[in-house]
């Protein structure tokens, strides 16, 4: 019989969520830690739904940094950044566009690239920022920015 740990568990049961239903309604009561995981949850729904991607990692960790999510979007392998903020809070952009978290992002790629087979797919490197809607609490505004660090080096 085959044992199962409760990671796995953990990620087949966010799977089925995932392919079930919506992410859980936004609480204003949240801590920190859990407003980035009901962000990291509204971001992975929004490639799936929204854009047809499949997310292979979350919070992947390696390489100086961590990932947030890792999507396959046909071709193309998505290092996604989430940022989930509450609605009074400053621009979430800021520290996306920060040069220490943009080598840490880079070098968490680079590690994740590295466990890959070769040839290797193309990557792009999105933002997505994920904001609750207070008298919405069920449907998050979600604001996608998509390959930006190139939008970045070039503005």
């Amino acid at each position: 019989m085959m044992a199962w740990s409760g990671d796995e568990v953990m990620r087949i049961l966010e799977s089925l969520r995932n392919l079930w239903g919506r992410p859980r309604a936004w609480h204003a009561e949240w801590t920190r830690a859990e407003l980035g995981r009901w962000g990291e949850e509204c971001a992975a729904w929004h490639y799936w739904r929204t854009r047809g991607g499949a997310v292979l990692a979350r919070n992947w960790r390696g390489g100086g940094g961590e990932l947030d999510l890792v999507v396959r979007e046909g071709d193309v392998l998505v290092f996604v950044e989430v940022k989930a903020r509450r609605p009074q809070d400053a621009d979430p952009l800021v520290q996306v566009r920060d040069a220490h978290r943009q080598r840490n992002w880079r070098g968490a790629a680079a590690a994740y690239l590295a466990t890959l087979p070769r040839p290797r797919p193309a990557v792009r490197f999105d933002a997505v920022v994920v904001l609750p809607d207070p008298q919405n609490p069920h449907q998050p505004r979600i604001e996608w920015h998509g390959d930006v660090m190139a939008s970045i080096h070039q503005g």
